[in-house]
């Protein structure tokens, strides 16, 4: 709400003096150069490490990856998951009015290096990986708790 009411005062100046300095250009060059280095390094690691139950997108540009979970699994789960490895993303029912979102989840990529990056999403497939490992135990309880004894 702070930032709806009123943007930060030395923030616009600090950006101000930031174009009228003429830095503007070099930066945007650095993204143009870094971001795709980025997102190469989320979506070769998201190939390697993450497990089926994960499918993503492969965005020509801006920050994030869309994420969506398969039949039966929910974002949230996988973030608490998650943050016990101290990974964190964004659940998609943040991005749905209608409750919708419930198997999806962004990740971003433009924030942090290659390295860190790689870490993340190494550490997000061992939290999907144990995420689905509970679900087949309570499956196969369910399933053995389902069989006749007679």
């Amino acid at each position: 709400q702070y930032a709806d009411l009123h943007s930060n005062t030395l923030a616009q100046w600090a950006v101000a003096e930031f174009v009228r300095r003429g830095w503007l250009d070099e930066h945007l060059a650095l993204l143009r150069r870094e971001y795709p280095l980025r997102r190469r390094a989320m979506l070769s690691t998201l190939d390697e490490h993450v497990p089926r139950g994960m499918h993503w997108n492969e965005p020509a540009g801006g920050f994030y990856l869309w994420c969506r979970l398969e039949e039966g699994l929910r974002s949230k789960e996988l973030l608490v998951e998650a943050a016990r490895r101290g990974v964190a993303f964004v659940a998609g029912e943040a991005f749905h009015v209608d409750g919708g979102g419930q198997d999806a989840l962004r990740l971003n990529f433009a924030h942090h290096d290659e390295e860190t990056t790689q870490e993340g999403v190494r550490r997000l497939g061992e939290a999907l990986t144990t995420l689905l490992s509970g679900r087949r135990e309570r499956r196969a309880v369910r399933q053995e708790a389902a069989q006749p004894i007679v």
